[in-house]
């Protein structure tokens, strides 16, 4: 059984991704910038940041943000919880229910009734699941430096994960064994990289590429039973080209 679903995980994987997160020091320094800096534009900033990385180490940054002097950081910490899509920061939210700031108080309530949301669905998935799979270390292997490209690649690859039957998708902050022992079935965990994020000039346009390596791994050994490579192009005219928000757009766009 466990075989069958092995190859179903692949092949969808193949279909999605050739048509179709954050390295561990964007999270530390993130951290670090959201606790520290004096500009409370740069924690809004790093708090929003960090609710996009898909990492169960954003969590305890944004609780501690959950009580930041400024009401700005204090509701951008409540959105990026949202974002997060943990329902283990459900008892922490509920702490802040009665911010004393309205703005906070409506970002709160809008977090924890989207975690209560996902929380429903994660058991509703579990009851029927075969297989649990853990999104483990995305990194980009290419020169050119994109934390948003990660966060897009751990995006997509959750919401494509999320289509398969059978499949269950674990929280940022579960544990692999204790999750595979609470439910009694087999565990896959799923890291990957970005292996090729560059633009080439083909005649007045030019072409962004994208390729995403994809390795499974049995758990919980971490032996490697498949990989996976996606790959994408998009084009974009010179006067695209020439805006920064539009390059960084066509790169997200290709990997989605």
């Amino acid at each position: 059984m466990f075989r069958r679903f092995r190859f179903a995980l692949v092949a969808v994987f193949l279909v999605s991704l050739s048509s179709s997160a954050i390295g561990g020091n964007d999270v530390t320094r993130l951290s670090r910038q959201l606790s520290q800096d004096k500009d409370f534009r740069m924690r809004v900033q790093a708090a929003l940041e960090l609710g996009k990385s898909a990492d169960g180490r954003a969590l305890q940054p944004l609780y501690k943000a959950l009580r930041d002097p400024s009401a700005a950081v204090r509701a951008a910490a409540a959105a990026a919880l949202k974002t997060l899509g943990d329902p283990a920061a459900l008892p922490e939210l509920a702490k802040h229910n009665g911010d004393e700031n309205e703005s906070v108080r409506r970002q709160v309530a809008g977090a924890i009734w989207a975690l209560k949301a996902q929380k429903t669905r994660d058991e509703d998935r579990r009851r029927y699941a075969k297989v649990l799979v853990k999104l483990g270390k995305l990194h980009n292997g290419t020169n050119v430096s994109s934390s948003q490209a990660l966060f897009a690649v751990k995006k997509a690859s959750r919401s494509e994960l999320d289509r398969l039957p059978g499949i269950a998708v674990l929280n940022a902050s579960e544990d692999v064994e204790g999750a595979a022992a609470a439910h009694r079935l087999p565990v896959v965990l799923l890291t990957g990289s970005i292996r090729q994020l560059d633009a080439t000039k083909e005649g007045s346009a030019f072409v962004y590429s994208a390729a995403v390596d994809y390795v499974v791994h049995r758990m919980p050994d971490q032996s490697i039973v498949a990989t996976v490579t996606g790959r994408a192009q998009a084009r974009a005219s010179e006067v695209e080209v020439r805006d920064r928000k539009r390059r960084e757009a066509l790169r997200l766009e290709v990997i989605d």
